[in-house]
């Protein structure tokens, strides 16, 4: 009865891996041919074009922009996009492309600034080494 029981539970786990060893994949291409809910038209989208950006809705981390056909498209990114400038309630472009500051064009180093950041972030170069700080509120960082 042990020798007959031991066997049939073999032969039981050796079904259930094969079975699990079948793609499954296969079985479902015959299921699905001409059952599904779905429906597909052959007409194509009319492309459509952005216009402009409602800069009016702008959030933090939100665009939207006006179709040529009408339509809006909103945009959302996982980080921050635009920023209010200290005493504005407009949310201006985040550009973080280095420029040269104007007062330091004249000495013996050059600093550059993000042109348009909610960040203070300072870059100067000189001749005894590279300085980043960064500034906020009365706290100041920097390194060399």
């Amino acid at each position: 009865m042990k020798k007959s029981f031991k066997k049939f539970v073999s032969l039981v786990v050796v079904m259930c891996l094969v079975v699990t060893a079948v793609p499954v994949y296969a079985f479902a291409d015959d299921a699905v041919t001409g059952t599904g809910t779905a429906t597909t038209s052959d007409t194509s989208v009319a492309e459509t074009e952005v216009l402009a950006e409602i800069e009016s809705l702008r959030d933090e981390t939100t665009k939207h922009f006006l179709n040529s056909d009408g339509s809006f498209t909103a945009i959302e990114y996982m980080t921050p996009v635009h920023f209010k400038e200290k005493g504005s309630d407009e949310w201006t472009e985040i550009d973080n492309t280095l420029v040269e500051t104007e007062a330091t064009k004249t000495g013996q180093e050059t600093t550059y600034k993000p042109r348009q950041s909610p960040l203070d972030v300072t870059i100067t170069e000189s001749d005894s080494g590279n300085t980043v700080s960064y500034k906020d509120g009365k706290y100041e960082i920097s390194w060399q």
